[in-house]
């Protein structure tokens, strides 16, 4: 070990700091061989000052985001625009301290589609990752079989290829043209409202259990236009 290395863990003494003037223990300096007692001249609290003072000079709105994380505010200030928005402009994430996502839907879907046209092939790659981890949580949260008491398959069809995400109030069909309560007309959007249900909109039934339920379906409905 280096003299200079030695030095760094000299218990008792302090350092003075050439920003502050401060003198501090020596646990408050970075390291820096190059000086004399192996220390910064300037202490950790002083250099993170200065580094936050370059960024801001770099990007004006560095450091205003710290304002979105009041959970009372009822505006949150992205930080990828810096625009303050209404809270229902940001997606729901309960880790956060402000209750939201840092950044904007807009940023958000924005930041998506350059990364999908950087990658396309990567990004349809996640998309399909994603959809296949939350079918499977659809999946375990309605027990993985087949909810039809009638089904072919004794005890209900547990095979997973085969089961499906049925609205239990024949309205799939209206979902998927016009878009859900929170709109949104895809299968990852009805799969994701499926997970957060709580009022029993959904089930599952396998796949030959719900095409009888669809042509049952068109059967009523053929029948009451004919009356």
């Amino acid at each position: 070990m280096s003299a200079n290395a030695r030095i760094l863990y000299l218990p008792g003494i302090l350092v003075r700091c050439t920003k502050c003037k401060v003198e501090q223990e020596r646990s408050a300096f970075g390291v820096n061989l190059r000086k004399a007692n192996g220390l910064a001249s300037w202490c950790k609290a002083c250099n993170a000052k200065a580094e936050l003072a370059r960024g801001r000079r770099r990007d004006p709105g560095r450091g205003t985001r710290s304002k979105q994380t009041d959970p009372k505010s009822e505006r949150v200030v992205c930080a990828r625009c810096y625009v303050a928005q209404d809270r229902a402009a940001f997606q729901a994430n309960k880790r956060m301290r402000s209750g939201v996502t840092s950044w904007c839907k807009a940023c958000t879907r924005e930041r998506a589609e350059e990364l999908r046209q950087q990658d396309p092939e990567r990004a349809n790659r996640y998309r399909l990752q994603y959809h296949q981890r939350l079918r499977m949580r659809v999946l375990e949260k309605f027990g993985s079989r087949c909810n039809n008491p009638l089904c072919a398959v004794p005890g209900g069809c547990t095979d997973v290829r085969c089961l499906h995400v049925d609205h239990v109030r024949n309205d799939g069909y209206l979902e998927k043209r016009y878009g859900g309560p929170a709109g949104g007309r895809s299968r990852v959007s009805i799969l994701q409202r499926a997970l957060k249900d709580t009022t029993g909109r959904f089930q599952l039934l396998c796949a030959n259990c719900n095409w009888i339920k669809e042509v049952e379906r068109r059967q009523a409905l053929a029948l009451s236009e004919e009356l």
